[in-house]
């Protein structure tokens, strides 16, 4: 799965809030998010997120 990094700010005021997601709800927040005006950027991350898959192994 990749995953990016979201970063938006409520209002353009304020603090940015980032949270990391998949690629799909990315997409659907940013959609959101733009349409209320608000600043939004995506970072994308690397592929392979060996943490992730070993903390869902166990």
């Amino acid at each position: 799965m990749v995953m990016v990094e979201l970063s938006y700010q409520v209002m353009g005021i304020g603090k940015w809030t980032q949270v990391n997601v998949s690629e799909d709800v990315a997409q659907a927040l940013l959609n959101e998010y733009q349409g209320y005006g608000w600043p939004v950027k995506l970072t994308a991350q690397a592929k392979n997120n060996f943490g992730l898959q070993r903390a869902s192994q166990g």
